[in-house]
C-alpha cells in the first residue's frame, strides 16, 4: 500500500469516526434541549435542521483534521523507523 493509499485510508476512517461521534452528540443535544426548554423553561421547542446539519459537518472536518494532524510525523517516516522507536 502506497502513502497515498494509508492517509485515504485514515482520512476514511476519521471522517466516519467524525460523522458518527457528530450524530451521537447531536441527538443528545436535541434532547438536552427539548427536556430543557419544554419542562424546565416551560418554553415551545422548535426543531431546526440547519444548526444540527452545521454542528455534524463541524465535528467531522474537525476530526479528520486532527487525526490526519495527529498521524502526519508517524507517515511521513518509513515503517520500520516508527515501528523501531515504539
Amino acid at each position: 500500500m502506497t502513502r497515498g493509499g494509508v492517509i485515504g485510508m485514515l482520512a476514511t476512517e476519521y471522517l466516519l469516526l467524525g460523522a458518527v461521534a457528530g450524530l451521537i452528540g447531536a441527538a443528545g443535544g436535541l434532547l438536552l434541549a427539548y427536556i430543557v426548554l419544554t419542562r424546565g423553561m416551560e418554553l415551545s421547542w422548535i426543531w431546526r435542521l440547519q444548526p444540527v446539519a452545521v454542528a455534524v459537518a463541524a465535528s467531522v472536518v474537525l476530526t479528520a483534521i486532527t487525526g490526519i494532524a495527529a498521524t502526519w510525523p508517524a507517515l511521513s517516516k518509513r515503517p520500520l523507523e516508527v515501528l523501531r522507536s515504539e
